[in-house]
């Protein structure tokens, strides 16, 4: 069952990237996808955290929709949230593009605060435009059906609403699983156990752990996942299986290596089932991109550039145009000749995104993970100020707030020349502290895998210290400090700066803290703080089970005025 959860899960979470949720028309001459970057050049001020949905066609690419009127949102968790307009589909001929809007209000026009909140609002732009209800939208590749589904959750499972837009008649359907592509031209839909059709369920018999992905516009190729054992009868991942519904013949797209837990990320599949596109996924979400063909098993990869991978993508009608989202922060289309040869062009020009943390403080040095472009230069601007940069690598970029930068939700923005129509333009929550601890640098070994060193700061800790020993570790984001500061400068080694807050932290399984000798800024260094601490004398009773210093995060931190 724990597999079966995991990639129901991995399906259901957008890939962390610029661009997802990929729709493109039978030409392939119209892509729709969302993303929260916006487009250069839009209003500036303080940017609500949102999905939004953009068109490219060859002329370019345009702002297709975005959130219109959402109810008031509470404090921002961090620079993303689901809000917003997601998950576009277009029929095949263009004519007809379908979306969900996220948060909405139940009607259009009313101030935010007079809304009542709905998870989602199924809406039709083109030739039949309207508002269809609540639920989050699917419309088949002909344009004729749509399918509002009911949001996932707990409890008892709801019933979808299969919509004919030619009649406007509504028909309840049994809930598709979950994130599955459900509905086919001709009126089929996808459930939990089997096709729904005319007001009947055609079961389908499928043995093992087994999370059905999607039918095929055609409605006779379900394609599907199924719980892989390694030869150890454990545990290394799924199978992408597709299955010929007219047959019942079963074909192996993709099987875990034994020795690795893999899974496949199931993309997109043509009208009539014969190619799917997928991606392999191990330690993250993305993975390389392959497209298999189920008349014989055989995948093909994409191929993309060393060390890029794909985070999302879609198929045209006839299965030979592909549009692939990667890594590198760029959409590519991918012409599949007869032959199986591959034709790449880039159609949205890599974009550098920043993965925004909740809990920027001002004086304390933040990490931000990249992707994108990771030899670009350009500017990290915090409420249109930029940001002392302290070091960076390919894939995180270190800056230090100014000590003087003002609280609150604030606009953070990436100011870097490049091809892209995109920069990231958002929300960011600057607040009083937010600490975190520091990691271990990369290919180290440290003691719960933070920065913990030895008293006399000879060597990191990596085994848990005995009773009254002193250790030392490194935070970011405790706040104001006592004494004279400056932006971008190193803390004197010469006289200490403390917080001005406090900070109890406890070794657990011990029942006493551990005693705090000195909390504040760290000896020449920029924006980083250290925390020294000396141990009880009781000895642990059972092996260390980590540090707790509060409610923060695994490891919880407790901060006093």
């Amino acid at each position: 069952m724990y597999p079966r959860i995991l990639f129901a899960l991995l399906a259901a979470i957008p890939a962390v990237a610029q661009f997802s949720e990929l729709a493109t028309t039978a030409d392939g001459n119209q892509l729709y996808f969302s993303s929260q970057l916006r487009l250069k050049g839009a209003a500036g001020g303080v940017p609500a955290p949102e999905w939004r949905i953009y068109r490219w066609t060859p002329d370019g690419v345009e702002l297709f929709a975005e959130r219109g009127n959402l109810v008031p949102r509470g404090p921002t968790i961090s620079g993303s949230n689901s809000e917003g307009a997601s998950l576009p589909q277009v029929s095949s001929d263009g004519r007809l593009v379908g979306f969900t809007l996220r948060n909405a209000c139940m009607t259009p026009g009313p101030p935010e605060e007079a809304c009542t909140a709905i998870p989602g609002r199924g809406e039709l732009r083109g030739t039949a435009a309207r508002t269809l209800g609540e639920g989050s939208l699917e419309l088949s590749r002909n344009g004729r059906w749509a399918l509002l589904i009911p949001p996932f959750g707990p409890g008892p499972a709801q019933a979808a609403t299969l919509i004919d837009l030619e009649t406007d008649s509504r028909a309840s359907v049994p809930a598709p699983p979950l994130q599955a592509a459900a509905i086919a031209s001709d009126g089929s839909v996808l459930t939990g156990s089997g096709i729904w059709r005319d007001g009947a369920v055609k079961p389908i018999s499928l043995t093992g752990g087994v999370l059905p992905l999607a039918l095929s516009d055609s409605g006779q190729v379900l394609v599907y996942m199924q719980f892989s054992m390694a030869a150890d009868a454990k545990p290394n991942g799924a199978r992408l299986l597709v299955r010929n519904l007219s047959t019942s013949a079963d074909t192996v797209l993709f099987a875990p290596v034994a020795s690795r837990f893999q899974g496949p990320q199931f993309m997109s599949v043509s009208n009539d089932g014969r190619w799917v596109l997928y991606r392999v996924t191990e330690a993250r979400i993305e993975g390389p991109a392959f497209l298999a063909d189920s008349t014989t098993g055989v995948s093909r990869p994409i191929s993309l550039r060393e060390g890029e991978l794909a985070s999302a993508g879609v198929l045209n009608d006839a299965g030979d145009v592909a549009f692939v989202a990667t890594t590198a922060g760029r959409i590519v289309r991918i012409r599949v000749g007869a032959g199986g040869e591959q034709s790449l062009k880039t159609v949205v020009p890599a974009t550098p995104f920043i993965n925004v943390p909740f809990g920027f403080v001002p004086g304390s040095m933040v990490r931000l993970a990249r992707t994108g472009p990771s030899g670009a230069d350009g500017r990290y601007l915090l409420d249109d100020k930029p940001l002392p940069v302290l070091f960076k690598t390919d894939q995180e970029v270190a800056v230090q707030v100014p000590w003087e930068q003002r609280t609150g939700e604030l606009p953070f923005r990436l100011d870097f020349a490049g091809d892209s129509p995109f920069a990231q333009i958002q929300t960011a929550v600057v607040l009083a502290f937010a600490p975190r601890f520091e990691p271990a640098d990369p290919g180290t070994t440290s003691l719960l895998g933070i920065k913990m060193v030895t008293a006399d700061f000879s060597a990191l800790v990596t085994t848990p210290p005995a009773p009254s020993d002193i250790v030392h570790m490194y935070m970011t984001g405790l706040g104001a400090v006592q004494g004279s500061v400056t932006t971008g400068v190193p803390a004197p080694l010469d006289s200490l700066r403390p917080i001005t807050g406090s900070v109890t932290c406890r070794f657990a399984p011990q029942t006493a803290p551990a005693t705090t000798l000195f909390a504040g800024l760290a000896p020449g260094m920029t924006g980083v703080y250290q925390v020294t601490l000396r141990l009880p004398d009781q000895p642990f009773a059972s092996p260390l089970a980590g540090l707790d210093c509060g409610s923060f995060a695994v490891y919880r931190l407790v901060m006093a005025p």
